[in-house]
């Protein structure tokens, strides 16, 4: 029973810091998509800003790849 709790206690450590990485690969992400969205439409490129644009839905992902 030992050898369980163990392996639990390590999942679940394993779990929160997946989520953590996880997070924090998403708020790069929205900060990359939304400096581009920004750069092209400045640049009067607005068709590859709508492509770049990040999902307020979808964490991690272009409005366009989250179909909207």
């Amino acid at each position: 029973m030992g050898a369980v709790r163990q392996e639990a206690r390590e999942a679940q450590l394993t779990l929160v810091a997946k989520q953590r990485a996880v997070g924090e690969v998403d708020a790069g992400v929205c900060a990359v998509a939304t400096t581009l969205e920004g750069l092209f439409s400045y640049a009067g490129l607005p068709e590859l800003a709508a492509r770049v644009r990040p999902s307020r839905r979808s964490a991690g992902v272009t409005e366009e790849v989250a179909g909207g």
